[in-house]
């Protein structure tokens, strides 16, 4: 082999050309071949009998980042081969070691020259003339570490796809399901906060000297932070200065007034009753969430009229459609209903069949503007 500092020339046997004089006539002898390999750029004269072997083996000789630390005593994989190389020309592999690369142009040359519909050869050119190849390589060092690895992870992947199907398996699953809903809502509810600005509700009050005071505030928060709720004052502007606990005087279906909720100079402060009538344990939010819808209303109308009962329905109806739960069931502990069949919620007959038409008038009364 012949080195020149720019152009490499390799020098082989002498072999006639019969195809290329045949076909296209003659290349010029400072024909380069151009390709890039790991970072630098090489380039090769083009001789009568260049094969795909002779740029393998320049290939090799040049190939640092395989061979030029290998010793000795060092895997003899780490070396590049010969069929470790992969040369592509004009988006064809070169996969014929022993191929003239000058034939290959040469067909090449021909086939383009078909699809020109012209009978006419190419003539001899004086002016240089550069073919592009496309090289790539890879040890058996490294062919067999990919594929260790692809392995490895394949085996990983099985295993991390893999459901249990047994009774633990499937809890498991279900406690994982429960635990990213209760994010998810929490996230939500910060979301709606956060989106409602100064529209809201300010302070959370609850009775002194009464039981379970945590639970009470818990369902005066959750029902402060409801994404719905908290939408449909946004999108009325409505600030609620504060949301109290109201103290439940008087039995519900019994005595002949029954206050469930009061709403003070519209909207400076509105009191749920949150409590059962003998203060063991707290009514349904559902029941309490519909309560406060009514005394919402009361922001704008402090009659009982027909505007009044309009904007209610108005109010129920967005604060529903708004919440991103989609109806999944509320409970003071902030799960599922499904998951809140008794943890203190209460159960009283009177309240879990409390008719809608009570907000009319009646033995129960919602309150108005005080």
């Amino acid at each position: 082999k012949q080195h020149t500092t720019q152009i490499i020339t390799i020098k082989s046997n002498q072999r006639g050309n019969s195809l290329l004089e045949n076909a296209v006539g003659s290349i010029h002898s400072m024909t380069i071949l151009h390709f890039t390999f790991r970072g630098g750029k090489h380039e090769i004269e083009l001789t009568d009998d260049l094969t795909v072997h002779d740029i393998k083996s320049y290939i090799i000789a040049r190939s640092v980042p395989d061979n030029a630390n290998v010793r000795d005593n060092d895997d003899a994989d780490e070396r590049l081969a010969i069929d470790d190389i992969r040369i592509v020309f004009q988006g064809k592999v070169l996969s014929n070691n022993d191929e003239l690369i000058i034939d290959r142009i040469a067909a090449s040359n021909k086939s383009e020259s078909k699809s020109k519909n012209t009978l006419t050869t190419t003539t001899t050119t004086q002016i240089k003339k550069k073919y592009n190849l496309f090289v790539t390589a890879t040890s058996s060092a490294t062919k067999r570490s990919m594929e260790e690895e692809m392995k490895t992870m394949t085996a990983q992947n099985r295993r991390l796809v893999r459901d249990d199907l047994t009774a633990t398996g499937m809890a498991k699953e279900r406690q994982r399901k429960l635990r990213g809903q209760r994010v998810l809502q929490q996230q939500q509810r910060r979301h709606a906060s956060a989106k409602a600005g100064k529209y809201g509700f300010g302070s959370i009050e609850v009775l002194p000297n009464l039981p379970k005071q945590e639970q009470a505030r818990s369902i005066l928060t959750q029902l402060a932070n409801d994404p719905g709720i908290l939408a449909c004052m946004n999108k009325h502007r409505w600030n609620v200065g504060s949301l109290a606990e109201l103290y439940p005087d008087g039995n519900v279906g019994q005595s002949a007034v029954c206050v469930m909720g009061l709403n003070r100079n519209k909207g400076q402060q509105i009191l749920l009753r949150l409590r059962t009538d003998d203060l063991s344990g707290f009514r349904k939010i559902l029941s309490i969430r519909k309560v406060l819808f009514h005394e919402l209303a009361h922001n704008v109308h402090s009659d009982h009229d027909n505007d009044f009962f309009q904007l209610m329905r108005q109010i129920e109806k967005e604060c529903n459609e708004m919440d991103w739960t989609g109806g999944a069931g509320l409970s003071s502990s902030g799960v599922g209903a499904e998951n809140s069949s008794n943890d203190g919620l209460g159960t009283d007959a009177d309240v879990t069949t409390e008719p809608m038409n009570a907000y009319e008038g009646g033995a129960y009364r919602l309150g108005g503007a005080e």
